[in-house]
Protein backbone atom coordinates (compact mmCIF):
# COMPACT_ATOMS: atom_id res chain seq x y z
CA UNK A 1 0.00 0.00 0.00
CA UNK A 2 1.19 3.13 -0.76
CA UNK A 3 0.66 6.77 0.20
CA UNK A 4 -0.31 8.64 -2.83
CA UNK A 5 -1.11 12.50 -2.68
CA UNK A 6 -3.07 14.19 -5.47
CA UNK A 7 -0.79 17.29 -6.57
CA UNK A 8 -2.04 20.85 -6.41
CA UNK A 9 -2.00 22.86 -9.45
CA UNK A 10 1.33 25.14 -11.05
CA UNK A 11 1.70 28.08 -9.60
CA UNK A 12 0.29 26.86 -5.76
CA UNK A 13 1.19 29.86 -3.71
CA UNK A 14 0.66 33.45 -5.96
CA UNK A 15 2.59 36.48 -4.38
CA UNK A 16 4.41 34.38 -2.54
CA UNK A 17 7.60 37.33 -4.02
CA UNK A 18 5.62 39.42 -1.53
CA UNK A 19 7.04 37.38 1.18
CA UNK A 20 10.60 38.82 2.78
CA UNK A 21 11.58 35.20 3.73
CA UNK A 22 15.21 34.31 1.90
CA UNK A 23 15.35 33.08 -1.06
CA UNK A 24 16.47 29.18 -1.19
CA UNK A 25 19.93 28.72 -4.03
CA UNK A 26 20.09 25.40 -6.61
CA UNK A 27 21.12 23.44 -4.41
CA UNK A 28 17.93 23.60 -1.52
CA UNK A 29 16.91 20.74 1.04
CA UNK A 30 13.81 20.32 -1.47
CA UNK A 31 15.71 19.73 -4.44
CA UNK A 32 18.06 17.37 -2.25
CA UNK A 33 15.40 15.60 -0.90
CA UNK A 34 13.62 14.99 -4.01
CA UNK A 35 17.11 14.03 -5.70
CA UNK A 36 17.43 11.48 -2.83
CA UNK A 37 14.06 10.07 -3.84
CA UNK A 38 14.77 9.54 -7.55
CA UNK A 39 17.97 8.36 -6.81
CA UNK A 40 16.02 5.53 -4.45
CA UNK A 41 13.98 4.91 -7.34
CA UNK A 42 16.07 4.13 -10.15
CA UNK A 43 18.65 2.38 -7.97
CA UNK A 44 16.34 -0.14 -6.95
CA UNK A 45 14.67 -0.07 -10.66
CA UNK A 46 18.41 -0.80 -11.88
CA UNK A 47 19.52 -3.30 -9.24
CA UNK A 48 16.97 -4.81 -7.17
CA UNK A 49 14.19 -5.85 -9.91
CA UNK A 50 11.34 -3.53 -8.20
CA UNK A 51 9.78 -2.55 -11.97
CA UNK A 52 10.87 0.80 -13.74
CA UNK A 53 7.19 1.59 -14.44
CA UNK A 54 5.64 -0.07 -11.90
CA UNK A 55 6.19 -2.58 -9.01
CA UNK A 56 6.92 -6.21 -10.19
CA UNK A 57 8.06 -7.54 -7.00
CA UNK A 58 7.57 -6.51 -3.79
CA UNK A 59 10.47 -8.91 -2.39
CA UNK A 60 12.89 -5.71 -2.66
CA UNK A 61 10.56 -3.48 -0.30
CA UNK A 62 10.09 -6.12 2.02
CA UNK A 63 13.64 -6.86 2.49
CA UNK A 64 15.17 -3.18 2.23
CA UNK A 65 12.91 -1.04 3.72
CA UNK A 66 9.16 -0.78 3.43
CA UNK A 67 7.01 -0.38 6.57
CA UNK A 68 5.04 -2.96 8.53
CA UNK A 69 4.24 -3.02 11.79
CA UNK A 70 5.44 -6.39 12.25
CA UNK A 71 8.70 -5.66 10.51
CA UNK A 72 9.51 -2.67 12.10
CA UNK A 73 8.04 -3.48 15.51
CA UNK A 74 10.62 -6.15 15.92
CA UNK A 75 13.59 -3.90 16.24
CA UNK A 76 13.98 -3.02 12.30
CA UNK A 77 13.26 0.81 13.14
CA UNK A 78 15.14 2.01 10.08
CA UNK A 79 11.99 0.99 7.96
CA UNK A 80 10.60 4.40 8.79
CA UNK A 81 13.28 6.09 7.47
CA UNK A 82 13.75 4.04 4.75
CA UNK A 83 10.12 3.58 3.69
CA UNK A 84 10.29 7.26 3.56
CA UNK A 85 12.58 7.18 0.50
CA UNK A 86 11.01 4.51 -1.69
CA UNK A 87 7.81 4.45 -4.33
CA UNK A 88 5.58 2.00 -5.71
CA UNK A 89 6.14 2.61 -9.53
CA UNK A 90 6.76 5.78 -11.39
CA UNK A 91 3.33 7.24 -11.29
CA UNK A 92 3.67 7.35 -7.26
CA UNK A 93 7.35 8.72 -7.50
CA UNK A 94 6.48 11.44 -9.91
CA UNK A 95 3.25 12.83 -7.98
CA UNK A 96 4.46 13.00 -4.68
CA UNK A 97 8.43 14.59 -6.12
CA UNK A 98 5.80 17.24 -7.84
CA UNK A 99 3.49 17.98 -4.62
CA UNK A 100 7.43 18.45 -2.75
CA UNK A 101 8.47 20.77 -4.88
CA UNK A 102 5.31 22.66 -4.79
CA UNK A 103 5.06 23.36 -1.34
CA UNK A 104 9.00 22.33 0.01
CA UNK A 105 10.89 25.38 -1.05
CA UNK A 106 7.93 27.80 0.28
CA UNK A 107 8.21 25.81 3.18
CA UNK A 108 11.95 26.19 3.35
CA UNK A 109 12.28 30.05 2.73
CA UNK A 110 9.79 30.15 5.79
CA UNK A 111 11.58 27.69 8.18
CA UNK A 112 14.98 27.86 6.74
CA UNK A 113 16.73 24.90 5.81
CA UNK A 114 17.68 23.21 9.37
CA UNK A 115 14.10 23.31 10.66
CA UNK A 116 12.49 22.22 6.97
CA UNK A 117 14.62 19.34 6.70
CA UNK A 118 13.91 18.47 11.00
CA UNK A 119 10.11 19.02 10.12
CA UNK A 120 10.38 17.08 6.80
CA UNK A 121 11.92 14.32 8.25
CA UNK A 122 10.55 13.76 11.56
CA UNK A 123 6.61 14.34 10.11
CA UNK A 124 7.56 11.32 7.74
CA UNK A 125 8.97 9.19 10.85
CA UNK A 126 5.49 10.43 12.44
CA UNK A 127 3.62 9.23 9.52
CA UNK A 128 5.05 6.12 9.06
CA UNK A 129 4.46 5.45 13.08
CA UNK A 130 1.00 6.41 12.81
CA UNK A 131 0.66 3.68 9.83
CA UNK A 132 1.77 1.17 11.83
CA UNK A 133 -0.60 1.81 14.50
CA UNK A 134 -3.20 2.24 12.02
CA UNK A 135 -2.86 -0.49 9.98
CA UNK A 136 -0.75 -2.72 12.03
CA UNK A 137 1.11 -5.75 10.05
CA UNK A 138 -1.61 -5.74 7.05
CA UNK A 139 0.02 -3.51 4.49
CA UNK A 140 3.62 -2.76 3.84
CA UNK A 141 3.77 0.87 3.10
CA UNK A 142 6.18 3.25 1.38
CA UNK A 143 6.53 6.43 -0.43
CA UNK A 144 7.39 10.14 0.55
CA UNK A 145 3.51 11.16 1.37
CA UNK A 146 3.95 11.27 4.93
CA UNK A 147 6.76 13.90 4.85
CA UNK A 148 4.91 16.00 1.97
CA UNK A 149 1.78 15.96 4.12
CA UNK A 150 4.05 17.49 7.19
CA UNK A 151 5.32 19.89 5.05
CA UNK A 152 1.73 21.31 4.40
CA UNK A 153 0.49 21.02 7.42
CA UNK A 154 4.06 23.39 8.27
CA UNK A 155 3.09 25.63 6.55
CA UNK A 156 -0.67 25.38 7.64
CA UNK A 157 0.97 25.48 11.40
CA UNK A 158 3.61 28.65 10.60
CA UNK A 159 0.34 30.80 8.66
CA UNK A 160 -1.27 30.12 12.42
CA UNK A 161 0.95 31.73 13.96
CA UNK A 162 3.12 34.32 11.77
CA UNK A 163 -0.43 35.25 9.51
CA UNK A 164 0.58 39.12 10.58
CA UNK A 165 3.79 38.94 8.66
CA UNK A 166 2.20 37.70 5.56
CA UNK A 167 0.32 39.95 2.92
CA UNK A 168 -3.10 39.67 2.43
CA UNK A 169 -2.55 38.74 -1.42
CA UNK A 170 -0.10 36.18 0.03
CA UNK A 171 -1.82 34.69 2.99
CA UNK A 172 -5.56 34.09 1.89
CA UNK A 173 -4.63 31.93 -1.11
CA UNK A 174 -1.79 30.02 1.14
CA UNK A 175 -4.47 29.12 3.61
CA UNK A 176 -7.07 28.23 0.88
CA UNK A 177 -4.75 26.21 -0.96
CA UNK A 178 -3.16 24.29 1.62
CA UNK A 179 -6.14 23.67 3.45
CA UNK A 180 -7.91 22.85 0.12
CA UNK A 181 -4.92 20.02 -0.46
CA UNK A 182 -5.20 18.78 2.95
CA UNK A 183 -8.58 17.74 3.08
CA UNK A 184 -9.03 16.38 -0.70
CA UNK A 185 -6.33 14.25 -0.37
CA UNK A 186 -7.57 12.79 2.94
CA UNK A 187 -11.14 11.89 1.48
CA UNK A 188 -9.42 10.85 -1.79
CA UNK A 189 -7.38 8.58 0.68
CA UNK A 190 -10.32 7.16 2.23
CA UNK A 191 -12.54 6.30 -0.89
CA UNK A 192 -9.82 4.65 -3.02
CA UNK A 193 -8.08 1.76 -1.92
CA UNK A 194 -4.19 1.33 -1.69
CA UNK A 195 -3.63 4.80 -0.16
CA UNK A 196 -2.26 5.08 3.18
CA UNK A 197 -4.24 7.41 5.26
CA UNK A 198 -2.67 6.65 8.56
CA UNK A 199 0.93 8.37 6.92
CA UNK A 200 -1.27 11.25 5.44
CA UNK A 201 -2.79 12.14 8.94
CA UNK A 202 -0.24 11.25 11.15
CA UNK A 203 2.60 13.73 8.77
CA UNK A 204 0.08 16.16 8.58
CA UNK A 205 -0.70 16.39 12.41
CA UNK A 206 3.05 16.37 13.07
CA UNK A 207 3.72 18.65 10.70
CA UNK A 208 0.93 21.58 11.97
CA UNK A 209 2.57 21.21 15.79
CA UNK A 210 5.93 21.79 14.34
CA UNK A 211 5.07 24.28 11.64
CA UNK A 212 3.29 26.06 14.58
CA UNK A 213 5.89 25.54 17.29
CA UNK A 214 9.40 26.28 14.99
CA UNK A 215 7.71 29.45 13.26
CA UNK A 216 10.53 31.82 12.85
CA UNK A 217 9.44 35.57 12.51
CA UNK A 218 9.98 36.82 8.93
CA UNK A 219 11.44 40.22 10.84
CA UNK A 220 15.22 39.66 10.14
CA UNK A 221 16.94 40.06 13.47
CA UNK A 222 14.36 38.40 15.39
CA UNK A 223 14.86 35.49 12.86
CA UNK A 224 18.38 35.43 14.02
CA UNK A 225 17.83 35.70 17.85
CA UNK A 226 15.80 33.43 17.95
CA UNK A 227 16.24 30.40 15.23
CA UNK A 228 18.38 28.67 17.82
CA UNK A 229 15.47 28.39 20.39
CA UNK A 230 12.89 27.42 17.81
CA UNK A 231 15.19 24.35 16.33
CA UNK A 232 15.42 23.11 19.78
CA UNK A 233 11.83 23.24 20.29
CA UNK A 234 11.35 21.51 17.15
CA UNK A 235 14.05 18.79 17.66
CA UNK A 236 12.46 17.86 21.83
CA UNK A 237 8.96 18.04 20.20
CA UNK A 238 9.76 15.97 17.31
CA UNK A 239 11.74 13.11 20.13
CA UNK A 240 8.28 13.37 21.90
CA UNK A 241 5.96 12.63 19.42
CA UNK A 242 8.69 10.01 17.95
CA UNK A 243 8.63 8.52 21.61
CA UNK A 244 5.28 8.38 21.90
CA UNK A 245 4.45 6.60 18.45
CA UNK A 246 7.20 3.94 19.19
CA UNK A 247 5.98 3.51 22.71
CA UNK A 248 2.00 2.97 21.25
CA UNK A 249 3.51 1.34 18.30
CA UNK A 250 1.88 -2.80 17.69
CA UNK A 251 4.25 -5.83 18.64
CA UNK A 252 3.68 -9.27 16.99
CA UNK A 253 4.73 -12.49 18.56
CA UNK A 254 6.61 -13.41 14.63
CA UNK A 255 9.49 -12.47 13.22
CA UNK A 256 9.03 -10.98 9.51
CA UNK A 257 12.53 -12.46 8.85
CA UNK A 258 11.74 -15.87 10.58
CA UNK A 259 9.14 -16.09 8.47
CA UNK A 260 10.50 -15.20 5.44
CA UNK A 261 13.76 -17.69 5.60
CA UNK A 262 11.02 -20.47 7.07
CA UNK A 263 9.31 -19.98 3.50
CA UNK A 264 12.32 -19.90 1.69
CA UNK A 265 13.80 -22.78 3.35
CA UNK A 266 10.63 -25.19 1.84
CA UNK A 267 9.82 -23.29 -0.89
CA UNK A 268 12.20 -25.27 -3.51
CA UNK A 269 11.09 -29.10 -2.11
CA UNK A 270 7.24 -28.01 -1.15
CA UNK A 271 7.02 -27.48 -4.95
CA UNK A 272 8.21 -30.79 -6.25
CA UNK A 273 6.25 -32.18 -3.14
CA UNK A 274 3.15 -30.82 -5.19
CA UNK A 275 4.69 -32.46 -8.32
CA UNK A 276 5.10 -35.55 -6.21
CA UNK A 277 2.04 -36.22 -4.96
CA UNK A 278 0.15 -35.32 -8.43
CA UNK A 279 2.11 -38.33 -9.77
CA UNK A 280 2.01 -40.75 -6.33
CA UNK A 281 -1.87 -40.51 -5.69
CA UNK A 282 -3.07 -42.06 -8.88
CA UNK A 283 -0.22 -44.67 -8.48
CA UNK A 284 -1.07 -45.52 -5.09
CA UNK A 285 -4.80 -46.33 -5.97
CA UNK A 286 -3.49 -48.29 -8.78
CA UNK A 287 -1.44 -50.41 -6.57
CA UNK A 288 -4.28 -50.75 -4.24
CA UNK A 289 -6.57 -52.02 -7.34
CA UNK A 290 -3.88 -54.22 -8.50
CA UNK A 291 -3.32 -53.13 -11.31
CA UNK A 292 0.46 -50.88 -10.82
CA UNK A 293 2.87 -51.62 -12.90
CA UNK A 294 6.13 -53.15 -11.17
CA UNK A 295 8.24 -51.00 -9.20
CA UNK A 296 6.65 -47.93 -10.33
CA UNK A 297 5.30 -46.74 -6.73
CA UNK A 298 8.23 -48.29 -5.06
CA UNK A 299 10.22 -45.96 -7.35
CA UNK A 300 7.97 -42.88 -6.47
CA UNK A 301 9.16 -43.08 -2.77
CA UNK A 302 12.42 -44.26 -2.69
CA UNK A 303 13.59 -41.79 -5.60
CA UNK A 304 11.47 -38.62 -4.77
CA UNK A 305 9.24 -39.03 -2.08
CA UNK A 306 11.66 -39.66 0.99
CA UNK A 307 14.53 -37.30 -0.29
CA UNK A 308 12.15 -34.61 -0.52
CA UNK A 309 10.95 -34.95 3.10
CA UNK A 310 14.69 -35.95 4.51
CA UNK A 311 15.58 -32.41 2.27
CA UNK A 312 12.67 -30.56 4.06
CA UNK A 313 13.90 -31.34 7.64
CA UNK A 314 17.28 -30.54 6.76
CA UNK A 315 17.04 -27.52 5.80
CA UNK A 316 14.08 -26.31 8.79
CA UNK A 317 16.89 -27.80 11.55
CA UNK A 318 19.76 -25.71 9.86
CA UNK A 319 17.77 -22.01 10.18
CA UNK A 320 18.32 -20.04 13.48
CA UNK A 321 14.86 -18.93 14.35
CA UNK A 322 14.35 -16.27 17.51
CA UNK A 323 13.60 -18.61 20.60
CA UNK A 324 10.08 -18.98 21.61
CA UNK A 325 8.58 -16.85 18.55
CA UNK A 326 5.67 -17.94 16.54
CA UNK A 327 8.16 -18.69 13.59
CA UNK A 328 10.09 -21.15 16.03
CA UNK A 329 6.57 -22.47 16.89
CA UNK A 330 5.55 -23.65 13.36
CA UNK A 331 8.98 -25.08 12.75
CA UNK A 332 8.96 -27.60 15.23
CA UNK A 333 5.33 -28.42 14.07
CA UNK A 334 6.51 -28.56 10.39
CA UNK A 335 9.31 -30.80 11.48
CA UNK A 336 7.16 -33.04 13.83
CA UNK A 337 5.34 -33.30 10.51
CA UNK A 338 7.53 -34.64 8.22
CA UNK A 339 8.90 -37.11 10.78
CA UNK A 340 5.34 -38.76 10.50
CA UNK A 341 5.51 -38.47 7.06
CA UNK A 342 8.81 -39.81 6.88
CA UNK A 343 7.92 -42.61 8.73
CA UNK A 344 4.57 -43.12 6.83
CA UNK A 345 6.18 -43.72 3.62
CA UNK A 346 8.55 -46.29 5.20
CA UNK A 347 5.44 -48.21 6.30
CA UNK A 348 4.22 -47.36 2.51
CA UNK A 349 7.19 -48.65 1.37
CA UNK A 350 7.58 -52.18 3.62
CA UNK A 351 3.77 -52.59 2.42
CA UNK A 352 4.33 -52.60 -1.51
CA UNK A 353 7.39 -54.63 -0.71
CA UNK A 354 5.59 -57.84 1.40
CA UNK A 355 1.94 -56.95 0.14
CA UNK A 356 1.49 -56.26 3.97
CA UNK A 357 -2.11 -54.71 5.04
CA UNK A 358 -0.88 -53.82 8.43
CA UNK A 359 2.15 -51.59 6.78
CA UNK A 360 -0.63 -50.00 4.75
CA UNK A 361 -3.03 -49.20 7.45
CA UNK A 362 0.12 -48.00 9.27
CA UNK A 363 1.17 -45.18 6.74
CA UNK A 364 -2.31 -44.11 6.27
CA UNK A 365 -2.72 -43.02 9.75
CA UNK A 366 0.22 -41.43 10.18
CA UNK A 367 -0.49 -39.60 7.33
CA UNK A 368 -3.79 -38.57 9.13
CA UNK A 369 -1.72 -37.54 12.02
CA UNK A 370 0.62 -35.65 10.16
CA UNK A 371 -2.04 -33.57 8.24
CA UNK A 372 -4.20 -33.11 11.95
CA UNK A 373 -0.31 -32.02 13.22
CA UNK A 374 -0.19 -29.52 10.00
CA UNK A 375 -3.56 -27.68 10.70
CA UNK A 376 -2.64 -26.63 13.97
CA UNK A 377 0.13 -24.37 12.33
CA UNK A 378 -0.24 -20.77 13.43
CA UNK A 379 -0.29 -19.26 10.12
CA UNK A 380 0.65 -15.32 9.57
CA UNK A 381 -2.41 -14.11 8.36
CA UNK A 382 -1.78 -11.12 5.36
Amino acid sequence: MSPDPVTPEPEYYPGLHLLRAPQVGLFSATRVLIAANVGVYVFMAAFLGSGWFETKDMTPYILYGANNAAATGDGQWWRLLTSMFMHYGILHLVLNMWALYQAGEVLERLQGRALYVLTYLASGLAGGLVSGIWHGDKIWSAGASGAIFGVYGALLGYMLREHHAFPKAVFAPMMRSTLTFAAYNLVFGQVRSGIDNGAHVGGLVSGVILGWLTAPPSEASQRALLYPRRLAAGLAAAGAMIAAGVLAFPRYDYSVADETALADAIHDPATRETALVASLSPALADWEAGRAKPGVLESLIETQALPIYTEMQGRLRALHLKPGRRSEQNREVLLACLSLRLEAYQHLLAAVRSSDPAELAAFKRLEAESGAKLASLKLVRR
